[in-house]
């Protein structure tokens, strides 16, 4: 599994800001989601979820996880995918810009 250093980041940052219901993820678990895709895959989440749905199929894959705090890791990734497309934002660049 990926390790993220733990850091506390402003409420207005935006690995913070609107994830959608249904059940809200911690900032945390998005972290450690967005640098999985970050390290693997140059910061693509939809090739992440390919790679679950590699995985779910038997296939050869690189990342496992199966749930995230009560979410199904595939939803969580469909979400923020969303959430990139509308706020226009690349979630891999704001989390590089936190680290630096």
């Amino acid at each position: 599994m990926v390790q993220v250093q733990q850091r506390v980041l402003p409420p207005q940052h935006p690995l913070h800001d609107g994830l959608p219901e249904p059940q809200a993820v911690s900032p945390a678990v998005v972290r450690d989601l967005v640098a999985a895709a970050q390290i693997l895959f140059d910061g693509d989440l939809a090739q992440l979820a390919e790679d679950l749905r590699r995985r779910a199929a038997g296939e050869p894959y690189l990342f496992a996880m199966d749930a995230i705090e009560g979410n199904d890791v595939a939803e969580v990734l469909e979400r923020l995918q969303q959430y990139e497309a509308t706020h226009g934002v690349r979630l891999a660049a704001a989390l590089e810009e936190d680290i630096s």
